[in-house]
Formats: structure tokens, C-alpha cells, sequence
């Protein structure tokens, strides 16, 4: 693929000139203008891979050339290539936003071939940045299409971002708010509580959620769920805050209806005129109402939580089942000891066969009937008892209940269904106690269809479940918060999805249950791997550069050799040999970038550091310096080549050292992360030159080591800076943040789970 350049200057010659030097080899698509504003006139119809600008020009300059392309917003990659060898001319060049700057004088040859250098690289950076912009727009697209309320902002209230459903939710525009202090009116009530829960924000505990209400513009009053993340710099100073939030007001009135719906059905059995007792599914008594201590003599503290049959003494004078028993577990010889059976939409309707001696002979009617909880599982049975007038209050009181807990259900239902989330729980035998409709219909069944049940008795794929089973025992058993990612194979195109799993606990403090949230992430992964693809590419084609440019190298060193052999002439002699070094410098350094041409391609992994530091050494004569690696079999998330890294820390000391006897490579940890050190005892670095040995360029050899060792570590936010005493040998401190760094074998990160800590296992 051509690299289109424009290039402008106002002498014709010089134009003619660079244009034919660049379009030999055609690699470059050159389009020549002799004036910036001949240049700024084609830049409104073409677009263009870089722009090489002459400095010195009439009318207008380079220098003003740049500037108006930089405030049109025009990030076309741009090199000043200019005679004017002024140092302040550079530095004004790249302060204007110049990518490179190049002077025209010396060596033709070197100084178009350094051009052509400049050109190719300049163009990889906007292709990067480009695709880096793309990138950046999808995201912001995925962003804007949620119906969740994000936005984020500064400690002092002004807004930084808001994503469209904020908007529409406050019925504001967009510049409205972005910029300015807006915030919602809390009721006074709540307001100190929300100035508490901000401020317990901090770098050890950055996240957290609150529940609260907000007045409207209209003045109705609502409730808004927010996840919020205070974020701070490397000296814990707070720089803003990240907030996720949605409307939770039907979420809270259901709460809220749940809530008085309890008390009533524990006021309605204590104070039901009837005699009434509930049981659970183990014959256990869970209630015994006033109507019934007065009827048997008996108090609710002597028989709530007793079992086998207990509640049948008072009636019977013997253990026994009774009606209520036989709701449970039907039993055909149970219903002899009743006349007048009935059935009515699933309960039971009887009286007793006989007097009962025990009760002054009374003859009891009574009505038994299942208790269910919101899931429509039965968690016990329920029984009144009373004569014939009273039967029929009773069964009004039970279809007020049945319809609450109906009532219940269905607005459980519908706000999970609402979601763009799939919602599940689990209990501790991994069975379903709640599956979203949505989750159950790609399965082909219903909700109920899942209550109750495995995924082996649904049977769904083991290769999906098995991991996340795995998983959902981990979270049973330790209550942490496990996330993982899988595929689902379906005709039509596989889906990818990602899920979280977050234990619920019980009063006992054990975890009762585990909720797993679903979220399809198909297209994020699809544009992973079209950005992967393109590096690849990107990189076959920088092999066949290098590939081509090594062979030049062979053949212009075979022509200097030969020319060796047929001169006698001193000068000439000095100048072979001076390209003859010119050459060779050029062959090292393509042959380093074959080493480092991966940066940034691959997506980083968890690497363990004692393995990583051992191989870069395996690539090195150590001679007689002795080498400790002490790394506590720790692993960093890290960049693919930081192999690379460590072989140029433990190169340099063996290389660059002076006197140096010994290495040392350890860790230290602390409440800011993990610092990895690699230090000698050679004479070490001067002061002055503590920060420029990482600068493109410097050294002996390439130039290039430690430059790229940054560049590299950077990808996952990690440092390297030189910290040793000069005299006293080299020490370089490598900075891991928390989250980046964990021990081998383990799957929780130091301090904080890794956005890209990712178990590939399989569904909810």
C-alpha cells in the first residue's frame, strides 16, 4: 500500500528533486504544491498519510502552515524539512505539533533516505491514531446507547460527561450540563448521608453504591441507584468521579409493597379470628396465632419451631398427621380420619370424622392449604381451623394472600425483564432459584421450566457449565466476586457473553445464594479482532521492508568490499570505510526492530515475573557476575515482549556496568502496588543523564533499549524510571499498579480485579 505524501516548498527545483528521490522504489504517492495555501486548497479535496512542509516559504511559513492545519483539528502527521537550521526553529516546530523536523543540508542521499525513515514512521503513527480515534468513537458509541444515566465529574460538581440518557432523564441538552455544576435536588433529609458516603471514597476503597432520592424539575420525587468510582492520581489526590446510575423507583415500591406485605401476613395470621398454624416443609411449626392458644390452652412459645406432629397433641392427645400434613404429602389412610373431603384449586377442605374428647367434644371444620414463597415454590402449609361460619372468612383471608404473593412476583418479574441484562440466582446446590425470561427463551423453555433445576437436568452444555459451575462454587465458598467470559455456537453466527457473579448473604453471614448477571458482548469482540487483524498485516508488511532493505544492505557492503580491494587512495579508503560503518549501524538497527516490531499487536497477558526475568537471562553471557532473582512468584499483566524489557535492564548492567560483580532483581509491595527493582554494583549512571537514557536515541548502541522498554511497559499503565546513586551502581524501579499484579495460580489480582482478568469459561 502506497503512503500518500503531500509535499510543499517554493523552489521548483528542490521540489522536482525530493519528489523523484521519494517516488524511486514506489513506496510513496507524492503530490507536489509550491505554497501553503496551494497545499491548505488540496487538503479541502484529498486527504493525505503526511505533509512535508518546506519552513522558510512567502506568504506563508511552515510553522503557520502547521498551525492552521492544527486548528482545523487536522491531525495529518507533518514534518518540517528546511535548510533554516536554526535550534529554535525545531523546537517552535515541534511545539506547533510537528511530528519530525529535518534539515536539508549534508549528503543527499542520507538526508532523503532519513526523510523516507520519517515519512514511514510518521504515517504508522496516524494510521495508529486513527484507528485509536475509531476506537475511541465506538465506545463512545456503546456508551451512548445505554439506557443506564452515566456521567462524570469534577470533586467541585462540574460535569465532565454526559451520555444521552442523562439527558433525556433530566430533560436537559447536553451543553446545558456539560461544563457547569448540575445536580439533582436531594431531599434535606438525605443530603448528609450522601455528603458521607462521597467522602468514604478513597484510593483503597475507590468504589462503592448508594440508593437515594432526588425532587424532579416537576417535583415529583424518585429513586436512582448509583455505582459510583472516585479516581485519583499517583500521589492519591482526587481527580473526579465516575458514576453509573438508573431509575430504581419500581424497584423500591415493589421493595416497599414486599415489605408492608410481610407484616401484613404476619399480622393476618397472629390476629385471624380463626385458629390458624403454619408449618414448614419439615413439619415444623413457623406460626401459631391467639385464636389458637385460646382454642387448645396452648402458647406460641411452647410449639413454634417443634416438629413431628407436635401441633396434633392438643387436638388428638397423639402424635399424628393431620390436615395440614396431608396438603404435603397426600396419604389416602390420613383422609379416612375426615368426612366431607374436598378438593377447591389445590386445597383441602374437611371435617373431623369425630368429637374430639380433647377439645370438649368439638367437631372442627378445617381448610389446609400450601405456602409459597415469590418463586411459586412451596416452603410449607398452612391450616385454619373452625366452625362452619368461620371457614368461609378464612378463605377470603387465603386468596388475599395468594394474590399478594402473585402480585409480588409479577413485578419482580417485570423489572428484570425490562433490563438489557440477564438476571439469575443460584442456591447452594447450584439449583435455579430465579431465571429472567429473556435468559430462559434462548434456551427454548420458560422461567419455571428452570426454578428448582440444574443445569444437568436442563441439560445444557457441560464445556460452558463446568467452568462456571466451578466458579459458583469458589463464590460459595469464599464469597468473592468472579467474572468470566464464553461462546455461544448457534446457526446464525456465535455469540460472545460476558457475566459476573456476586454472592448474596444470609443472616448467618454465610452466602445464601449467588446472582449472575449476563451481558452480550459480540460486538466488542468482533472489533477486537478486526484491530488485530490489521496489526498483523501491518506487520507483514514491515518484514517485507526490513526483508528488502537487509538485501540492499548485503549488496552495498559487497560493492564497499570490492571497492576496498581496488583503491589505494587513503581518502577514499576513509570514506569506505566510514559507509562501510554507516551501513552496518543500519543493519543493527533494522535487525532491532524485527525484535520489537510485536509492541502493542498482541493483548497483554498475566506473565510470572521469576520465569520471564530467567529467560531474558538464558539469552545473555553472565560471565562471572553473579545474578539474584528473588520475584516471590508473582505475575504482572503485562505486554507480550516483557521478556524484552527485563533482557534490556539485565544487558545494559552487563554491558554499560563498569566493575559490576553483582545484579540483584527483587520486589517490594505496598498500599500504591507492586515495584519491581533490578539494580547492580557498577559505578552507576550520572544525574544528568537519569532521564535521558530513556529518550529515542540515546546511547551507544541503537538507541533504542530502554526507550522502548517504556514504551512498552506503558501499554498496561505501568513505569520505569532509574533510581540509583551515581558511584554506587544503576537501579531501575519498574512501578505495577494494584490490580496488575497477582500471585502465580491465583485469580484475584493485588488490591483489584484487572478489567482484562477474564476467566474464558463458560455461562451462567
Amino acid at each position: 500500500m502506497q503512503i500518500s505524501v503531500l509535499l510543499v516548498d517554493d523552489e521548483p527545483p528542490l521540489l522536482d528533486v525530493t519528489r523523484l528521490f521519494l517516488e524511486r522504489g514506489g513506496k510513496y504517492a507524492i503530490v507536489c504544491a509550491s505554497s501553503a495555501r496551494e497545499a491548505l486548497e488540496r487538503l479541502q479535496g484529498q486527504h493525505f498519510d503526511v505533509i512535508v512542509s518546506d519552513y522558510d516559504m512567502p506568504e506563508m511559513s511552515g510553522i503557520a502552515f502547521l498551525q492552521a492545519l492544527r486548528s482545523q483539528d487536522d491531525t495529518t502527521p507533518f514534518i518540517i524539512f528546511t535548510g533554516k537550521g536554526r535550534e529554535n526553529v525545531a523546537i517552535e516546530a515541534l511545539n506547533s505539533g510537528a511530528d519530525f523536523y529535518l534539515e536539508k543540508g549534508g549528503d543527499p542521499r542520507s538526508i532523503f533516505a532519513e526523510l523516507q525513515q520519517m515519512i514511514h514512521k510518521a504515517s504508522r503513527r496516524g494510521w495508529t491514531e486513527a484507528a485509536l480515534k475509531a476506537s475511541e468513537e465506538r465506545y463512545r458509541a456503546v456508551v451512548e446507547s445505554q439506557t443506564e444515566l452515566i456521567t462524570r465529574f469534577r470533586p467541585d460538581g462540574v460535569i465532565l460527561f454526559v451520555n444521552e440518557a442523562y439527558c433525556r432523564y433530566f430533560g436537559k441538552r447536553c451543553d446545558e450540563i456539560v461544563g457547569h455544576r448540575f445536580a439533582p435536588e436531594v431531599p434535606a433529609e438525605e443530603r448528609d448521608h450522601l455528603r458521607d458516603y462521597f467522602a468514604s471514597l478513597t484510593p483503597d476503597n475507590p468504589v462503592s453504591s448508594i440508593e437515594h432520592r432526588i425532587v424532579m424539575p416537576d417535583g415529583s420525587v424518585r429513586w436512582q441507584h448509583w455505582n459510583d468510582r472516585a479516581i485519583f492520581d499517583a500521589a492519591g489526590r482526587l481527580i473526579e468521579y465516575q458514576s453509573v446510575g438508573r431509575d430504581v423507583t419500581k424497584r423500591k415500591t415493589a421493595e416497599e409493597a414486599l415489605i408492608q406485605s410481610e407484616r401484613r401476613l404476619s399480622t393476618i395470621i397472629d390476629h385471624l379470628p380463626e385458629a390458624t398454624f403454619a408449618i414448614d416443609t419439615g413439619s415444623r411449626v413457623i406460626s401459631w396465632n391467639k385464636a389458637i392458644e385460646e382454642m387448645t390452652g396452648v402458647a406460641a412459645a411452647e410449639i413454634v419451631g417443634r416438629g413431628e406432629y407436635a401441633y396434633a397433641l392438643p387436638f388428638y392427645g397423639e402424635r399424628r398427621p393431620m390436615l395440614i400434613d396431608l396438603v404435603l404429602l397426600p396419604d389416602q389412610d390420613g383422609l379416612g380420619r375426615y368426612r366431607m373431603i374436598r378438593q377447591e384449586a389445590g386445597l383441602l377442605v374437611a371435617e373431623s370424622a369425630e368429637p374430639l374428647p380433647e377439645l370438649d367434644g368439638r367437631i372442627l371444620w378445617g381448610k389446609a392449604t400450601p405456602l409459597y414463597d415469590g418463586d411459586g415454590a412451596v416452603i410449607g402449609a398452612i391450616e385454619s381451623i373452625r366452625d362452619i361460619t368461620e371457614m368461609k372468612r378464612a378463605e377470603k383471608e387465603r386468596e388475599e394472600l395468594i394474590a399478594e404473593i402473585e402480585t409480588r412476583k409479577r413485578l419482580l418479574d417485570t423489572i428484570f425483564d425490562v433490563t438489557p441484562v440477564q438476571f439469575y440466582v443460584y442456591d447452594r446446590d447450584l439449583r435455579y432459584l430465579y431465571a429472567c425470561s429473556k435468559g430462559a427463551e434462548e434456551r427454548g423453555l420458560k422461567p419455571d421450566d428452570m426454578i428448582g433445576k440444574t443445569w444437568h437436568d436442563l441439560g445444557m452444555p457441560p464445556e460452558i457449565m463446568e467452568p462456571i459451575e466451578r466458579q459458583l462454587r469458589t463464590v460459595f465458598a469464599t464469597g468473592c466476586h468472579l467474572q468470566g467470559e464464553y461462546t455461544v455456537p448457534a446457526i446464525t453466527g456465535d455469540t460472545e457473553q460476558v457475566y459476573e457473579l456476586n454472592p448474596i448473604y444470609g443472616q448467618d453471614g454465610q452466602v445464601d445464594a449467588v446472582v449472575s448477571t449476563v451481558i452480550d458482548i459480540t460486538e466488542r469482540k468482533r472489533a477486537e479482532e478486526v484491530l488485530r487483524q490489521i496489526n498483523r498485516k501491518l506487520n507483514l508488511l514491515n518484514s517485507v521492508t526490513r526483508h528488502d532493505v537487509h538485501n540492499q544492505l548485503t549488496i552495498l557492503l559487497g560493492y564497499l568490499d570490492i571497492s576496498r580491494e581496488h583503491s589505494t587512495d587513503p581518502l577514499l579508503l576513509d570514506y569506505i570505510t566510514k559507509m562501510e560503518g554507516a551501513a552496518k549501524t543500519i543493519h543493527r538497527q533494522i535487525a532491532f526492530t524485527t525484535d520489537y516490531q510485536d509492541i502493542g499487536v498482541q493483548f497483554p497477558t498475566w506473565q510470572n515475573l521469576q520465569e520471564t526475568f530467567e529467560c531474558a537471562l538464558a539469552s545473555l553471557d553472565a560471565g562471572r557476575v553473579q545474578v539474584s532473582i528473588r520475584l516471590d512468584d508473582l505475575e504482572i499483566f503485562a505486554d507480550p515482549l516483557l521478556e524484552k524489557v527485563f533482557y534490556n535492564l539485565l544487558d545494559n548492567a552487563l554491558r554499560h556496568g563498569d566493575q559490576v560483580s553483582r545484579i540483584r532483581v527483587y520486589t517490594r509491595i505496598d498500599d500504591d502496588g507492586l515495584t519491581i527493582i533490578c539494580e547492580d554494583d557498577g559505578n552507576g549512571l550520572p544525574a544528568d543523564k537519569k532521564d535521558s537514557i530513556f529518550k529515542r536515541g540515546f546511547g551507544n548502541n541503537t538507541g533504542y533499549g530502554l526507550f522502548l522498554a517504556r514504551e512498552i511497559l506503558s501499554i498496561t499503565d505501568l513505569f520505569i524510571k532509574e533510581t540509583g546513586t551515581p558511584g554506587a551502581g544503576a537501579r531501575f524501579e519498574m512501578y505495577v499498579p494494584n490490580g496488575s499484579y497477582r500471585h502465580a495460580g491465583m485469580h484475584s489480582p493485588g488490591k483489584a480485579t484487572s478489567p482484562a482478568e477474564r476467566d474464558h469459561a463458560g455461562s451462567p
